[in-house]
């Protein structure tokens, strides 16, 4: 291990971040460290290495200043020119030969909104939140801010801004959905609809499978043949597809879901559709991962209006297939297996739902 001199100032790096390790003599033996915000890359290193010479000289001069203040320049402050958009637009740019077209969707939302906010410098980045929270949903201006996070994080590694403003940033998540779930009969007439459907009927098989398994939409949407055993007997949900990107499933496990009757005749007639061209399960019409949103909008929704039933989203089939098997006497901890929830989650959201109708008195 290379031994610094006595007195010399140090660059090193601390969780990817670079930071200036200080003469202890300086400080009368206390170990002081100067966190530079910068990212520990090959070009910042440069920047860092050039402040550690400065200092050095300055305390060798006996021009030191031990608040630091001195040494905090400009460079290490987000430049004032530079703007959101711009920043976001070089991120996208980077990106753009990497990722699905779906992806490219979702990037060009992004990019729209922040088109159409006023706030557009990075000191204002609260203020681009607030503003997004009083045009947008809770979950779409947490997307976005998402996306602007990873868009800075990329640019300080990139050298060109200090800080992310947007690391913190929390949007409060919706006070409790009102979990709402389907009747029976709901269901199959959704599921009926959606197979007699000259637009949306290649969507059919997936929404019943959303029914018959009670999986997460993002699950169904990245499940792949590979996942479901030979014979069809049991599916492995490892996976999800969320804003474009391959994930672990929401609580990070993986799951075994065993395959009834039912749902092995609907994986039967899909393999014929799909295996032999596609690697996914369920592919939109462009081969790709379905796009939820659109396909919320476009077929989901119009399809629940005219059957005059109260428009929820998809995710309701969830809903539905927990409070129809609890109803149906399947114990808590099995239910909460299948579905990849802890039976906690199972008792304070669903109990006292899985009857539809009341009760002879």
């Amino acid at each position: 291990m290379l031994k610094h001199p006595k007195g010399s100032v140090v660059v090193c790096a601390w969780n990817g971040r670079l930071r200036l390790r200080l003469p202890r003599e300086v400080y009368r033996g206390k170990q002081v460290y100067f966190a530079l915000k910068l990212a520990d890359t090959q070009k910042n290193r440069a920047i860092a290495t050039k402040l550690a010479a400065q200092i050095y000289c300055d305390i060798v001069l006996g021009e030191f200043d031990p608040t630091l203040d001195k040494y905090r320049r400009p460079t290490y402050e987000p430049p004032k020119n530079f703007t959101i958009g711009e920043i976001f637009k070089s991120y996208f740019d980077h990106k753009l030969p990497q990722i699905a077209k779906s992806s490219v969707r979702n990037f060009s939302t992004v990019a729209k909104r922040i088109e159409l906010a006023p706030f557009s410098r990075l000191e204002d980045a609260l203020k681009l939140k607030n503003w997004l929270l009083e045009n947008y949903s809770p979950d779409a201006t947490r997307r976005t801010i998402a996306k602007l996070s990873a868009a800075c994080n990329w640019a300080i590694e990139e050298g060109t801004i200090a800080v992310n403003p947007f690391e913190r940033m929390k949007v409060a998540k919706k006070a409790n959905r009102h979990i709402r779930p389907f009747t029976p009969q709901e269901r199959d007439r959704i599921i009926e609809a959606f197979e007699q459907s000259e637009t949306a009927s290649r969507y059919a098989p997936f929404v019943k499978f959303l029914f018959l398994t009670g999986c997460r939409p993002s699950e169904a949407i990245a499940l792949r043949w590979k996942n479901i055993s030979l014979g069809f007997t049991e599916i492995t949900f490892a996976e999800a597809f969320v804003e474009g990107q391959r994930k672990e499933t929401k609580t990070g496990t993986v799951r075994q879901f065993p395959v009834n009757d039912s749902l092995k005749d609907l994986l039967a007639k899909q393999a014929t559709k799909t295996k032999q061209q596609f690697e996914l399960v369920f592919p939109d019409v462009s081969k790709n991962e379905i796009h939820l949103g659109n396909f919320t909008r476009r077929y989901w929704r119009r399809t629940l209006k005219k059957l005059n039933i109260s428009v929820r989203g998809p995710y309701h089939t969830r809903h539905t297939f927990i409070t129809q098997t609890l109803d149906l006497g399947v114990p808590v901890k099995q239910v909460a297996h299948w579905v990849g929830n802890s039976p906690e989650i199972i008792f304070k959201h669903y109990a006292g739902l899985t009857r539809s109708e009341v009760p002879k008195l």
